[in-house]
């Protein structure tokens, strides 16, 4: 604006051109067309700005010529309800049939179509042979199936086939590592020579004389020397000798220290009342056990130690033994163990039927027996159902199942009927039809 006002004082400041013509007569000069177009934009400018002015004086600064009226209300507030509706099926939401599995005759029928009952009333009683033949037969082959479970398991503990008690190996199979072994496949012998047992032959003359645990001296002409021996048993046999006389047995038996084993003649005396007693011939020692070593499993040898003459003591490992087949034998048993189980378990059930009594409170419906019929059906011939309450099994479009939580409340229509229920659970697996998935 100052612009403006300086432009306009040049303007006017300026002198007056004169006109030689004229006499000197002052002449006025004419406006540029530049300086006509400024001065109408500034004019244009001002005129707006006055505008505005006035405007934000009256809106801010300028008295109001009424005042303002001010209207109050009560504020009031809601909820939106989505309403969702489904169809589905009504059943009791506890029923319980009984069927008979087998042939038999009706012999009583306690209850009638439509009779309430509580659990435990008796139903009916059929007479069915078969179903106790079943039970029995189904009874069988699971004891026999544990049976062959309890021997599979045993020999499967063979896959480190051991020494069960101290002894010496002999005659010996020879083993090695990938060689196929089959159960009760002999691989050693396994002779007991930590002690040595001796029967020896005397008169009945001492009988009752010689007792067990009685201390003798077994003489052992090979070794030159007599060691010390314990009766074991007395077996009052009778054998007669050519010369007549009468003879009783008895078993002797003498610690091992290394220096002797079986087929060495030997004799034991003893002593009885002061007086010494001799057998009626020597005897020949022999281990006081022997045994076979045989494999309780089929499979394949990982290692063996087994030698000739080697001492081993009671539990060493000597065979190891991969077990896969024998493992798969018991998984294959115990698999028709589980059937069986599952025979007899339905076999009971269905003999127990046989003397049926209501398994809850409820309804009889569907009652298809009376005494004097044959059965021999599978389907159920009564059926007892708990209408107290009821489940609807309602199909709802899957774009409104969000809305649906369990322990909702909902209104149930059946044909004019209303009543009211509340969700109980929600399946999220849908089922199409016509392109709409529920």
């Amino acid at each position: 604006m100052s612009e403006l006002m300086e432009k306009e004082q040049q303007v006017q400041m300026e002198p007056l051109e004169t006109d030689a013509g004229t006499g000197g007569t002052p002449v006025k000069k004419k406006m540029s067309r530049r300086t006509r177009r400024r001065i109408i934009r500034w004019c244009v400018i001002l005129v707006v700005l006055a505008v505005i002015g006035g405007v934000l004086f009256k809106l801010l600064g300028g008295k109001k010529s009424k005042e303002t009226q001010v209207v109050t209300d009560v504020v009031q507030y809601g909820a939106i309800t989505a309403k969702v509706e489904g169809s589905g099926l009504v059943k009791a939401k506890s029923s319980e049939s009984i069927s008979i599995g087998t042939p038999g005759t009706v012999l009583e029928v306690l209850v009638t179509e439509g009779q309430e009952v509580t659990a435990g009333t008796p139903l009916f009683t059929v007479d069915s042979p078969a179903a106790q033949a079943a039970v029995q037969k189904a009874r069988s082959q699971v004891e026999g199936f544990e049976k062959q479970l309890s021997a599979a398991q045993k020999d499967i503990a063979g896959l480190n086939l051991t020494a069960s008690y101290p002894g010496k190996l002999m005659e010996v199979a020879t083993l090695n590592p990938g060689d196929t072994i089959s159960k009760g496949q002999v691989v050693a012998q396994l002779n007991d020579d930590t002690r040595l047992r001796l029967e020896q032959y005397y008169s009945y003359a001492y009988a009752g004389e010689l007792k067990v645990g009685q201390t003798v001296e077994v003489s052992v002409p090979a070794l030159m020397t007599t060691i010390p021996g314990r009766v074991e048993a007395v077996h009052m046999v009778s054998r007669i000798t050519p010369e007549g006389s009468k003879l009783f047995s008895a078993e002797i038996v003498v610690e091992n220290e290394g220096a002797l084993t079986a087929e060495m003649a030997a004799s034991a005396t003893a002593v009885v009342n002061g007086e010494t007693v001799y057998p009626y011939e020597p005897g020949k020692l022999a281990y006081y056990r022997t045994g076979e070593l045989r494999s309780t499993v089929n499979g394949t040898v990982l290692s063996s130690d087994l030698v000739n003459y080697l001492q081993v003591s009671a539990g060493q490992v000597l065979v190891r033994i991969d077990g896969e087949d024998s493992e798969s034998e018991i998984f294959s048993i115990e698999q028709s163990l589980e059937e069986a189980r599952e025979e007899l378990e339905k076999a009971e059930k269905n003999l127990a039927n046989c003397n049926a009594v209501a398994p809850i409170d409820g309804k009889v419906i569907g009652l298809s027996i009376q005494p004097g019929d044959e059965i021999n059906t599978q389907q159920p011939i009564l059926t007892i159902s708990d209408i107290r309450t009821l489940i609807v099994n309602a199909n709802v479009d899957e774009r409104n199942i969000s809305y649906i939580k369990p322990g909702m409340m909902v209104d149930l229509d059946q044909w004019g009927n209303w009543a009211m229920g509340m969700v109980e659970s929600i399946s999220l697996s849908s089922t199409v039809n016509n392109g709409v998935a529920t």
